[in-house]
């Protein structure tokens, strides 16, 4: 019968050295992990100093299309499964990183990064062309828009790329096919909201001037506003100036509405001089620059919790939540429709979506519909792919 196998146990004296090379090997280890986590790096480089202390920023990226880069460098690890990119070991200072890629408009920021800390950037990126999809009042038996011949010279057709199919008939498009049922839905509530619209337009204009001698106006009811509300985002239009206040809890402020910053001069270098007059005040007393009472602490930072955005000195005449986030708004200006970010750091990215003037856009659930004359059609916010 053969022997069965059997493994003697260590010896106290080895097991002794093991315990002590690995209670050896926990105490060097440890210190150092905690420093890499925290921003300190070895540096044998160096003639002076063995360790120096790196930060790190976190740019994400609503595009597929779009690279990521910093000081012009492109970001190769890219998270799987999601367009954004963590970049660690930045030294200290002003960073530039931008996205861009093909067939999508390039954004750009212009932020400190601070040693054992990590900025965060998130950027947006719209079609470079206006991409659509038209909303004919007639459709052949095949679902395909019908357009008489005529209006392939007309705007939207000549400055815009369709994602369908379209047929432009010579005859009366009426008899080649039938009444597309989602026209009809929206040429009722483009009809509603431009008579809305009209009543908030006229009593802005009577409410405008600080004081008047006429007996006060009766404006019709309206259900339509300047003010929206979205989870904890409000957006508003005061004064012809358009803001996005956050009116939630503080500890779950977004990242873009608080400066690391002790001073006006050092936030007006890192974040602008509009940043720096939202967080301080200049004293009558003392000529110096105070704290502002509308900002609060948070977390070692400075917030704000309203913002102004970039109206490109235009008069706005409708905004919007841009759908699916509350970080970038819908403006429709004098010469057409724009996406603005609300991050104000550095500046506001500003992209438009469509141009052209007497406008009326609106918003239904997730998708932004415009009417241009009497065309409508739905501005899409991701640009048209053509595979070879």
């Amino acid at each position: 019968m053969p022997p069965t196998p059997h493994i003697e146990p260590l010896s106290r004296k080895h097991r002794t050295v093991m315990f002590v090379m690995s209670i050896l090997l926990f105490a060097v280890t440890v210190p150092l992990l905690v420093l890499y986590a925290i921003g300190y790096r070895l540096d044998l480089e160096s003639d002076t100093q063995n360790f120096r202390t790196v930060g790190g920023m976190y740019v994400s990226t609503g595009s597929e299309l779009a690279e990521i880069y910093v000081d012009d460098e492109v970001v190769e690890d890219m998270r799987l499964f999601q367009q954004a990119a963590y970049i660690q070991n930045i030294t200290a200072g002003m960073v530039r990183v931008h996205t861009q890629g093909d067939g999508i408009e390039t954004w750009v920021k212009e932020l400190p990064v601070y040693s054992h800390l990590v900025t965060q950037a998130q950027s947006f990126n719209m079609p470079s062309q206006s991409t659509v999809r038209y909303v004919s009042p007639y459709v052949n038996d095949a679902g395909v828009p019908l357009y008489r011949e005529a209006r392939v010279t007309e705007r939207p057709f000549v400055q815009a790329t369709t994602s369908i199919p379209i047929i432009f008939a010579t005859t009366s498009v009426a008899t080649l096919g039938s009444e597309n049922p989602e026209y009809t839905y929206l040429e009722t509530l483009f009809a509603s909201t431009t008579e809305e619209r009209a009543i908030l337009i006229e009593r802005e204009s009577y409410e405008a001037p600080d004081f008047s001698f006429e007996a006060p106006r009766v404006f019709a009811t309206t259900t339509a506003t300047t003010t929206i509300v979205d989870g904890n985002y409000t957006l508003q239009k005061e004064q012809g100036e358009v803001y996005v206040s956050w009116t939630g809890s503080l500890e779950n402020i977004p990242h873009y509405y608080c400066v690391f910053t002790e001073s006006y001069i050092a936030t007006k270098e890192y974040y602008g001089e509009h940043v720096a007059d939202q967080l301080f005040t200049l004293s009558t007393t003392t000529a110096t620059y105070e704290q502002a009472s509308t900002t609060v602490n948070q977390n070692s930072q400075l917030c704000r919790t309203k913002i102004k955005l970039d109206r490109k000195w235009q008069v706005v005449i409708w905004l919007e939540f841009l759908p699916g986030s509350n970080d970038h708004v819908l403006l429709q200006l004098q010469d057409g429709i724009y996406v603005v970010e609300v991050d104000d750091r550095a500046w506001q990215n500003v992209q438009q979506l469509y141009a052209g003037d007497y406008l009326t856009m609106i918003v239904d659930g997730e998708q932004i519909f415009v009417k241009d004359g009497d065309i409508i059609f739905e501005v899409l916010l991701d640009p048209l792919v053509v595979s070879n």
